[in-house]
């Protein structure tokens, strides 16, 4: 957000005012990683991408993700924890402001999701894997890891401004939900 300071935190942002309905970004699809057998509707956990993910970690510079590929080397979960991660005092107070237990019912326990990992997807324990199966759960659309846009953020109401329209095995387009200013953040809702 403010590229002297690195702990103000990343996003996209516009230069100039977009109107509603315009076309902000369109990644095409040979750019995705994708589940291996091309299913990306939404479930529990993205076994396939995770596993895709991993097949294309292991070949390094020779992978065709490789510009992609070099953030997830560098990505460490612990910057950006999911909430089972969380200490409980983090956790209590997410719960006092929402009021209520978010789904997964489980997320309070530590570990759910590599259990989700190893149990629902077989997944392996090892380094790599659990490092694939954490940050496919933390940046994938569905069961998409889509480059730019996973570096949008999430709002709710009126923030929302990118809607998403995908088209399978074609396109992956984020469109002006509405009018939007310039130097304004772009936000879609999870």
């Amino acid at each position: 957000a403010n590229p002297e300071d690195a702990a103000s935190g990343y996003g996209l942002f516009t230069k100039e005012k977009v109107q509603e309905g315009e076309l902000l970004y369109s990644i095409p699809w040979d750019l995705i990683i994708t589940p291996e057998n091309d299913d990306y509707k939404a479930a529990s956990f993205s076994c396939g991408t995770t596993r895709t993910l991993i097949q294309e970690a292991k070949k390094g510079k020779e992978s065709s993700f490789y510009p992609y590929l070099r953030l997830f080397e560098e990505w460490d979960r612990y910057k950006a924890p999911l909430i089972e991660d969380w200490t409980e005092h983090g956790k209590d107070l997410l719960e006092t402001i929402t009021g209520t237990r978010l789904p997964p019912q489980n997320w309070r326990d530590k570990g759910y999701w590599l259990q989700e990992w190893r149990n629902y997807c077989d997944g392996g324990s090892d380094e790599l894997s659990e490092k694939a199966a954490m940050f496919v759960e933390t940046r994938a659309e569905d069961a998409l890891l889509v480059p730019l846009f996973d570096m949008s953020n999430h709002a709710n109401g009126n923030a929302v401004n990118v809607v998403l329209e995908i088209g399978h095995l074609e396109y992956f387009d984020g469109l002006a939900h509405r009018d939007i200013e310039a130097g304004e953040q772009l936000n879609h809702s999870y």
